[in-house]
């Protein structure tokens, strides 16, 4: 039954479920559109910007045919595969200290100290083929800057009288 006196407008509203229909459609339009924006603009990341790092690592003019170069300062420390003279990875913006290291198994074993577990010893068959000064006892350093950083070389010479770990 329709009243006579209600305006004519009253009398052709929709259902009421048609009406929650459109707000709900609003909603899920608005949500897909907000979903959408979000994920092309993309997400920061977690953690620190990295940027590329690779190069050339020989001792006494030779390459290394295996080991790691590690970088170290602000950030996270980086540890980047040295594989037939050459290594790459990624580590943060900044001035870094640099240690290289380069093993070779002996087949023999010897106790050493364990550095996890002081006063406590582990069996290695490995030998350490690059003098402390380049490692743990490194003064090496360089800048990573922001982008590429390709050709961050580390010619190093055993020799005292020669420049040590000259980065070119």
């Amino acid at each position: 039954m329709v009243r006579e006196d209600w305006p004519s407008q009253v009398r052709l509203c929709k259902p009421l479920f048609l009406k929650d229909f459109g707000n709900m459609f609003r909603g899920i339009v608005l949500t897909v559109a907000i979903f959408a924006v979000s994920f092309f603009a993309g997400c920061p990341s977690d953690g620190p910007q990295m940027y590329p790092v690779s190069g050339k690592v020989t001792c006494n003019g030779k390459p290394l045919t295996e080991g790691y170069v590690l970088f170290s300062g602000s950030g996270p420390t980086a540890n980047c595969p040295i594989k037939d003279g050459e290594y790459s990875g990624e580590t943060t913006a900044g001035k870094k200290k640099v240690e290289i290291y380069s093993s070779w198994e002996t087949g023999e074993t010897q106790e050493v100290p364990d550095q996890d577990n002081p006063g406590e010893t582990i069996t290695e068959k490995v030998i350490e083929t690059i003098p402390d000064k380049f490692n743990e006892k490194s003064e090496l350093s360089v800048e990573i800057k922001e982008g590429d950083n390709s050709g961050v070389d580390f010619n190093l010479k055993t020799d005292d009288s020669a420049e040590e770990g000259e980065n070119a």
